[in-house]
């Protein structure tokens, strides 16, 4: 890889990254539990969010961080071949790298399902009434799932970044 391709990998990476990890700590520490105090008024701004299109820029810029990551991986590595790989700056920048990849296997199959079919639950809610038993409990579980999940996501990323900023210096 040339300078240039390497010079933009790492820019990419960087940027996609920390808007990834600062959505994740925002979305896992004020956002959502904030929107399940508010209860049914929390749908709206969900939805509202959803509008936004925040998933979208969310799963983005993971998979910007993820492809360009293992990219320049690859390249400081050999092909995933050198002795690099087994030095203290490769294996922190592994453990970070698999942290982020972690990270991302959560939001994909645990967080966006949970998500979609919150959004499925509040969209089938008459407006006029209360919403059947049967959906509160199953909204509830489903809340509850994900809060922890975007809680071990986020801890992931901020670990994952704090690998990759230590591990050039050892």
């Amino acid at each position: 890889m040339n300078l240039l391709t390497i010079t933009i990998l790492r820019i990419v990476h960087i940027v996609a990254a920390s808007f990834w990890v600062g959505a994740a700590v925002m979305n896992a520490g004020f956002l959502l539990p904030s929107i399940r105090a508010a209860g049914p008024a929390g749908g709206q701004v969900m939805r509202h969010i959803t509008q936004r299109r925040l998933p979208v820029w969310l799963n983005a810029a993971m998979l910007l961080t993820l492809a360009s990551g293992i990219a320049l991986y690859g390249w400081r590595s050999d092909g995933f071949t050198s002795a690099w790989m087994m030095s203290r700056s490769g294996i922190v920048f592994g453990i970070g790298g698999i942290l982020g990849i972690l990270a991302g296997i959560l939001g994909i199959f645990f967080v966006m399902p949970a998500g979609k079919r919150l959004g499925t639950l509040g969209a089938s809610i008459p407006a006029s009434g209360p919403p059947p038993e049967a959906v509160i409990q199953e909204m509830g579980a489903l809340q509850a799932r994900m809060a922890i999940t975007v809680r071990i996501a986020a801890s992931m990323v901020v670990l994952a970044a704090t690998c990759m900023a230590l591990a050039r210096y050892l």
